[in-house]
C-alpha cells in the first residue's frame, strides 16, 4: 500500500479528542464546497483563456489578469491557470474536482503529471497530502534523454526584505555564468584576504563586488544609483528605504554617523516642488516619488525595479514637475501610456487620486468586486475527506518506464510484493 496511517492519533489531548470530532463534517462539508466554487472559477478563467477574454491594455498574461480580477496572489493565480490549461488532457482529476474531492493545492499538482498517468494521480490526490503528492510527481518523472534546453528555466535574481529587515537573494543563471559570478566572488574573497581581512566570508565578498562595481561608474551616473534612507526628525527615529520598509535601529545608527544628508523642504506638510522652473525630474524630487509610490503607480502593476518618472500632464502642455504631477511607472505601462493604450489622469499625491482609462476611453475599475452570493455554494459529491497524514511508502512505489508507450489499457503500476495493479478508486491506500 503507499500509505501507512500512524500508530498513534495526532493532535490535542483525548479529553477534547470528541469537540475534533465534532468539527470534522463542517470541515469536509466547507471543503467540499470551497473546492467546487474552486473548480466554477477554473471554469471561467478556461474560457477567458479560449475567447481572449483576458487581454487588455496593461495586462501581460491571463495569470496577472486572475490576479487581478481575483484579488489573489500571483502564485494563486499560476495555479487556477495550471489548472485550467489541463481541463481537457486531464478528465478524470478534473471530474474529482469539480466533485469537490480534491483542493485547488492538490490538483495544482496533481496536473502536472502526464497524462496517461491522469487516472492514478486523480486517485492518489484524494489520498495523499501535498508533500506525498510532490514526491509521487518528482518520482513519475522519468529521466531526461538529453540535458534540458537551456529554456527550460529562465534565468532569474529575486531580490527581497525579510520580516527581520535583512536583505535576501535567490539567483538561477546557466552554468557558465554561475561559473563566472563563481570565480568573481573567488577573486573578491581572494582579494579581500590578501589585503588582510581574516575571516573574510563569502557575504563580504559580494558587497565588495558590489562596492567596485558603483566605485567604477562616473559620479553623475552614480548618483541615480546611490542607496537611500529616509528620516523625519519630526517624528520618531524611525528609518526606512525607499519602499517603505523598516530599517533596524542598529543599521540606522551605523549609517548616520558617516552618512551624506540632503534635507527636503516642506510647505504645509508637502514637499516643495519644481515647478515649472524645470522639465527634468531632479534626483531629490525623484527619490520621494520612488519613496511615495514604492512601485508602479497602474494598480494591477506588481513591478517595483526599474522604475521611471512620468508627468500626469506633459512639460509641453503646461505640466509642472511637481509630485501631483508625477508618477512611477514601469517600462511597460510607461510604454503603453505613451502609446494611447492605457490613459491616466488625475492628482498623484492622492491615494486615490488617479484615474485609469483604456484605450477606448472607458474607465478601468481596477479593484476586485467580490459579490454576496445569489444562489447556494455548489454542492460537492460527497463531503471532503483529507489525508490521513500517514506515511508513504517510498520503496512501493515503482513507475514502468515504458508507460507512455503502451496503450493506456496496458498501463500498470508497478507494486513490490503484489500483483501488478493500478491504483483505482476501490483500492484501499492506507492500512
Amino acid at each position: 500500500m503507499l500509505c501507512q496511517a500512524p500508530d498513534t492519533p495526532l493532535g490535542p489531548p483525548s479529553a477534547t479528542a470528541e469537540d475534533a470530532r465534532a468539527l470534522e463534517p463542517r470541515i469536509g462539508e466547507l471543503c467540499g464546497q470551497l473546492n467546487a466554487v474552486h473548480a466554477e472559477l477554473v471554469d471561467v478563467i478556461a474560457d477567458a483563456a479560449r475567447t481572449g477574454a483576458w487581454q487588455g491594455a496593461g495586462i501581460r498574461s491571463l495569470s496577472h489578469w486572475v490576479s487581478w480580477k481575483c484579488g489573489m496572489s500571483n502564485a494563486h493565480a499560476r495555479q487556477l491557470v495550471d489548472i485550467a490549461e489541463r481541463r481537457e488532457s486531464h478528465p478524470e482529476l478534473s471530474a474529482r474536482f469539480d466533485d469537490g474531492l480534491v483542493s485547488v493545492d492538490q490538483a495544482a499538482i496533481a496536473v502536472q503529471c502526464h497524462p496517461v498517468d491522469d487516472a492514478d494521480f486523480a486517485h492518489a490526490a484524494t489520498v495523499m497530502t501535498i508533500a506525498q503528492l510532490r514526491l509521487l510527481l518528482r518520482a513519475s518523472q522519468p529521466a531526461p534523454d538529453a540535458p534540458a534546453p537551456d529554456a527550460a528555466k529562465p534565468e532569474s535574481v529575486a531580490m527581497f526584505h525579510s520580516r527581520n529587515g535583512d536583505w535576501r537573494c535567490d539567483i538561477r543563471l546557466d552554468a557558465d555564468r554561475g561559473e563566472l559570478v563563481r570565480a568573481a566572488l573567488h577573486e573578491a574573497r581572494d582579494r579581500l584576504f590578501h589585503d588582510g581581512v581574516v575571516d573574510v566570508s563569502w557575504a563580504d565578498a559580494l558587497v565588495d563586488m558590489a562596492k567596485r562595481s558603483l566605485d567604477s561608474v562616473a559620479v553623475s551616473r552614480r548618483e541615480r544609483f546611490r542607496i537611500n534612507l529616509f528620516l523625519n526628525p519630526a517624528e520618531d527615529a524611525r528609518a526606512t528605504w525607499v519602499n517603505g520598509i523598516a530599517i533596524p535601529d542598529a543599521i540606522r545608527d551605523l549609517l548616520l554617523c558617516d552618512g551624506t544628508i540632503n534635507p527636503t523642504f516642506t510647505e504645509a506638510g508637502h514637499p516643495v516642488n519644481v515647478g515649472r522652473s524645470r522639465r527634468v525630474v531632479p534626483d531629490r524630487l525623484r527619490r520621494l516619488i520612488e519613496r511615495r509610490d514604492q512601485k508602479c503607480r497602474v494598480p494591477w502593476c506588481q513591478r517595483e525595479r526599474g522604475l521611471q518618472i512620468h508627468h500626469l500632464v506633459e512639460w509641453k502642455d503646461g505640466g509642472r514637475t511637481d509630485t501631483a504631477n508625477l508618477i512611477a511607472l514601469c517600462e511597460h505601462c510607461h510604454r503603453q501610456h505613451h502609446k494611447g493604450q492605457l490613459g491616466i489622469t488625475g492628482n498623484a499625491d492622492r491615494p486615490d487620486g488617479l484615474t485609469f482609462t483604456g484605450h477606448n476611453g472607458h474607465l478601468i475599475d481596477f479593484a476586485a468586486h467580490p459579490q454576496q452570493p445569489s444562489r447556494p455554494a455548489p454542492a460537492p459529491k460527497r463531503p471532503y475527506r483529507h489525508p490521513d497524514g500517514g506515511r508513504m511508502q517510498k520503496s512501493a512505489i515503482l513507475f514502468n518506464t515504458r508507460r507512455r508507450q503502451l496503450a493506456p489499457d496496458h498501463h500498470r503500476r508497478f507494486m513490490p510484493g503484489h500483483q501488478h495493479q493500478s491504483i483505482s478508486d476501490d483500492e484501499p491506500s492506507a492500512n
